[in-house]
């Protein structure tokens, strides 16, 4: 994990003490708070892995509980490990978000198994996951031509933030460290 790694470029030793014992709830607005999970050097191990699953499971199955959770959709995109997080949630209804094709087919196909629905970026994850569970849709990635129209966007003010005297670049999506 480049995290962890000191001579991978995104190791940050400054992050390090925030990875194993930094806040574990953020509230960027009143009705969001976003958990963040905990992990220890040396993931990678079996033991190690373990450990965080089980500390990282609790802490979302007491504060979902806490909080008097009772009907949850949880929407899963990440099949790495997941399961302790799944059963901790205890959902209500179950959403799988396949993204990309994964490297752990059979916890993927758990997923996929006991999902209410499944949506996939791509006809190919379609079909592959289709055959798995029934209830399985397009949910492909992209744009609303119509929002991102360089006309209209040419004729809409800039707001008042901006530098009038500049280009300005946009971006839309996310920037990952892997191919």
């Amino acid at each position: 994990s480049p995290q962890w790694n000191v001579w991978s470029d995104q190791f940050r030793a400054r992050r390090l003490p925030y990875a194993v014992a930094g806040t574990r709830t953020v509230t960027p607005h009143p009705n969001l708070t976003v958990l963040r999970r905990r992990s220890m050097p040396f993931g990678r191990s079996k033991r190690v892995r373990e450990f965080d699953l089980r500390r990282n499971a609790e802490f979302v199955r007491r504060f979902t509980s806490r909080l008097g959770f009772r009907k949850t959709l949880l929407w899963h995109s990440f099949p790495y490990w997941s399961e302790p997080f799944v059963e901790a949630v205890q959902p209500k209804l179950r959403a799988y978000h396949s993204l990309d094709f994964s490297m752990r087919e059979e916890e993927e196909a758990e997923l996929i198994r006991r999902s209410d629905a499944v949506f996939c970026v791509s006809e190919t994850l379609v079909q592959k996951h289709g055959a798995v569970n029934p209830q399985t849709y397009l949910l492909p990635n992209g744009a609303d031509l119509k929002l991102f129209d360089r006309e209209r966007a040419a004729r809409a003010a800039r707001p008042a933030a901006l530098p009038k005297d500049r280009r300005l670049i946009g971006f839309v999506g996310a920037i990952n460290c892997h191919v």
